[in-house]
C-alpha cells in the first residue's frame, strides 16, 4: 500500500472486551457509534470483540461471554466485588493469541482499545503489527468509579488498587487516551499524573431522532410517567434503581416510575408505582410515552448517554448534578436538580403541574445536545487518529 493509499483509507484495528451488539450499556453504544462513524469517514475498520458483531462492522467474532451466569449472580451481595465475566477475557490467552494473529494479518495503521480491559490484547496486537500507534478509549475512569461506588471495605479497596494498577499500565502503553469530559481528564491526571498529557477529550454524543419521532411533553397525561434508563448491572445505575424504588416511589403518588434496562436489582420489583420495562431493543416508544426522565446518579465517572438521549427526545430531565456532569447542562435551564428522595418527588410534581416549565427545559436541553451529535464526535476522532498516524509514517 502506498502512502497516499494509506492516508486515503487507513486501517483501524479495534478491540472490545464487551459485545458491541446488541447495544446494552454506554460502553457498547459509544464503541459502536465511534467505529461506525470512522468507517463512514474512510477507515477500514476491523473489530475483534465477543459475538455477535454489530451490523456493518467486519471482524472475527469471539465466543459469546457468560452473560447468563453473570445475570444469575445479581442477587448476591458479594457480586459487586467480582469482575464481570466479560472482563475475564482480558486475562485469557486465547483472545490474546487471536488479537496477535489479526494484528499480523491485518497490519493496521492504528489500534484502538475500547476500554481499559481491552488494552492488554490491543497492546499485543499493536506490537504484532509492527508498532502501530495504540489509542485507548475510556467511557469512564475505571479506578475512580470503583473507588466511589463500591464502598470503603477491604474488598473495595483491594479491587480499586488492582484496577488502578491495570489502568496505569494501560495508559503507559498508549499513544493517546480519549476521555469523555474535562472532569474525567482531571480525574485521570490526579490518579496518573505521568500519563496526564496523553488525555484527549472526546465527548459522548447522540443520534438525533427525526423531528416526526419527537413530540413535546404533554400536560397531565394519565398517568404521569417518569422514565429511568440504564443497564442495572452497572453499580451507579443499580444504586439509582434502588433509590427510586425504595425511597422515591413510596413518597410520590403523582404517577409511576418506569425503569428500562437489563438486570434489575433483586430489591427492585414491579409495584403500583414502579413499572419494569426490561431491556427493549428500542427506547423510542418509551421516550414517547414518558412525561419526564430522571437520572438519580450519585457515583461514577463518564457522561450519561441516556441523559443525552432524553434531551434529544425532548423530555424534561430531573437529575443529580453528577448525572449531567461534563454535558454543559445548567440547573433550572436544561434540567431540574435534585439530590434527595423528597427533592426528586417535588421536582416530579413541579413538572406535572407546570407544562410550560417542562417544555422550556426540554427545548433548551434539545438545543444543547444538537451540538453533540455522533457525526461531529466521529469527525473529531477521525482528525485525531489521522494526525497521529501521519506522525508514525
Amino acid at each position: 500500500m502506498t502512502k497516499a493509499e494509506k492516508h486515503e483509507m487507513p486501517r483501524l484495528l479495534a478491540l472490545s472486551w464487551c459485545p458491541l451488539w446488541p447495544l446494552r450499556g454506554g460502553a457498547a453504544a459509544r464503541g459502536h457509534a465511534l467505529l461506525s462513524r470512522l468507517a463512514a469517514r474512510g477507515w477500514r475498520v476491523w473489530l475483534v470483540a465477543p459475538a455477535p458483531l454489530p451490523p456493518g462492522l467486519d471482524g472475527p467474532a469471539g465466543p459469546s461471554p457468560r452473560a447468563r451466569q453473570w445475570a444469575g449472580m445479581r442477587g448476591q451481595r458479594w457480586r459487586r466485588f467480582l469482575p464481570n465475566p466479560d472482563v475475564l477475557s482480558a486475562f485469557r490467552p486465547a483472545p490474546r493469541r487471536r488479537a496477535v494473529a489479526v494484528g499480523r494479518g491485518f497490519r493496521p495503521d492504528a489500534v484502538l482499545a475500547l476500554g481499559v480491559w481491552s488494552c492488554g490484547h490491543a497492546r499485543a496486537a499493536a506490537a504484532a503489527a509492527g508498532g502501530a500507534p495504540l489509542f485507548l478509549d475510556l467511557s469512564h475512569v475505571e479506578a475512580a468509579t470503583i473507588r466511589e461506588s463500591r464502598g470503603r471495605g477491604v474488598a473495595a479497596r483491594v479491587a480499586a488498587a488492582i484496577v488502578r494498577t491495570i489502568e496505569r499500565r494501560a495508559l503507559a502503553a498508549t499513544t493517546a487516551a480519549f476521555v469523555v469530559s474535562e472532569e474525567d481528564r482531571a480525574r485521570l491526571a490526579a490518579l496518573y499524573p505521568e500519563s496526564a498529557a496523553k488525555a484527549r477529550v472526546l465527548p459522548n454524543g447522540v443520534d438525533l431522532p427525526r423531528e416526526v419521532e419527537v413530540d413535546a411533553p404533554r400536560a397531565d397525561p394519565a398517568p404521569f410517567r417518569v422514565l429511568f434508563v440504564g443497564r442495572m448491572s452497572y453499580s451507579p445505575n443499580r444504586e439509582a434503581a434502588e433509590f427510586l424504588a425504595r425511597r422515591v416511589a413510596p413518597i410520590w403518588t403523582g404517577g409511576e416510575i418506569a425503569m428500562a434496562g437489563e438486570a434489575p436489582p433483586a430489591g427492585v420489583a414491579a409495584s403500583v408505582r414502579v413499572r419494569l420495562l426490561g431491556a427493549p431493543d428500542s427506547l423510542a416508544e418509551h421516550y414517547a410515552r414518558a412525561s419526564a426522565v430522571c437520572a438519580p446518579i450519585f457515583t461514577g465517572t463518564g457522561t450519561r448517554l441516556k441523559v443525552l438521549e432524553a434531551a434529544a427526545h425532548r423530555r424534561p430531565i430531573v437529575a443529580t448534578p453528577r448525572a449531567v456532569e461534563g454535558l454543559g447542562f445548567e440547573p433550572g435551564v436544561h434540567y431540574l436538580p435534585a439530590w434527595t428522595a423528597p427533592a426528586f418527588a417535588a421536582a416530579f410534581e413541579r413538572l406535572r403541574h407546570d407544562p410550560v416549565l417542562a417544555n422550556s427545559l426540554a427545548r433548551n436541553a434539545r438545543m444543547l445536545v444538537e451540538t453533540l451529535t455522533w457525526d461531529r464526535i466521529g469527525a473529531q476522532a477521525d482528525a485525531t487518529l489521522r494526525a497521529v498516524v501521519r506522525l508514525f509514517d
